[in-house]
């Protein structure tokens, strides 16, 4: 009883060391963003202010962005799912890459919602609601946040489909000697049932 109770308390230290990290970084990530944005807007420039629109969203998806109550709403919706995602995240224990990656990620995105839902009067006084972009990429500018995104999600998708791919080749490994164990046995059986029959025709 004393080690079940040992074995619940040693894992629900580790659950909660683990959240503790995460939130670290993600509080880091966003102080990082936050300085830069504000450092960018009152020194570098060509920096401008995104609402929400970026190159693969279209512009559709950052005219709601722009208008005041979708985009309020989107930006809302947003915060919902990044809240989500750090829920699901850190409910049980996860490999240091996983945890890292995501925690990044989920950072980075976190800190360009909070610009649209108010923390750009700090980054950019006196702007519109978005994000400062100032980071020149052709004919685009991005972000720190979006420089992180980017690497994180390619690490977090390199991560899950390299555990995705070794878990499949164990399985077929297991399920391969699993089938082939018993035609060894049988394959011993036969031979030993052969033996004796030839033994006996010799007496």
């Amino acid at each position: 009883m004393s080690n079940v109770r040992l074995a619940t308390t040693t894992t629900a230290a580790a659950e909660a060391g683990q959240r503790f990290r995460v939130l670290a970084l993600l509080a880091l990530v966003v102080l990082l963003d936050q300085t830069t944005k504000r450092w960018a807007w009152q020194h570098v420039d060509g920096s401008i202010i995104n609402r929400g629109s970026d190159m693969l969203a279209g512009p559709r998806i950052g005219h709601w962005y722009a208008d005041p109550s979708t985009g309020a709403l989107l930006d809302l919706a947003g915060l919902g799912l990044l809240i989500t995602a750090y829920v699901v995240l850190v409910r049980r224990r996860r490999p240091t890459i996983i945890l890292v990656s995501a925690a990044l990620a989920i950072g980075g995105w976190g800190s360009n919602q909070l610009d649209r839902v108010g923390l750009h009067s700090w980054t950019a006084p006196g702007s519109v609601r978005g994000a400062v972009d100032f980071i020149a990429l052709s004919h685009y500018r991005i972000n720190l946040a979006d420089v992180l995104i980017t690497a994180a999600t390619l690490v977090l998708g390199a991560s899950l489909s390299y555990r995705s791919g070794t878990a499949i080749y164990r399985r077929l490994r297991r399920r391969r000697k699993t089938s082939v164990q018993p035609r060894t046995v049988t394959g011993s059986m036969s031979r030993g049932a052969a033996s004796r029959n030839a033994t006996g025709l010799l007496r």
